[in-house]
C-alpha cells in the first residue's frame, strides 16, 4: 500500500497532504496490527509519535522535490 501511494505522488495522482493523510493512517495501521488488543490499551503513543513525525517529515521532504 505504501508503494503505492508513493506511487501515486510520484505520478502526480495524489497530493502530498493527501498522500501524507494516507500514510498516516497506514502508520496507525501497522501498530494496531502488530499488537495484541491487550497491549493496545497500555500503548503510550508518545512512544511512537517521534518515529511518524519523523517519517512523515521525510516523506514529506523528500517528494516535495518531485512536485
Amino acid at each position: 500500500m505504501i508503494c503505492g501511494v508513493l506511487d501515486q505522488v510520484r505520478d502526480r495522482q495524489l497530493s502530498l497532504n493527501q498522500a501524507s493523510d494516507c500514510l498516516e493512517a497506514t502508520l496507525h495501521l501497522q501498530v494496531a496490527g502488530l499488537l495484541a488488543p491487550s497491549n493496545q490499551a497500555k500503548l503510550d503513543v508518545k512512544q511512537v509519535a517521534g518515529l511518524e513525525a519523523t517519517v512523515l517529515r521525510e516523506f514529506r521532504e523528500t517528494y516535495a522535490l518531485l512536485v
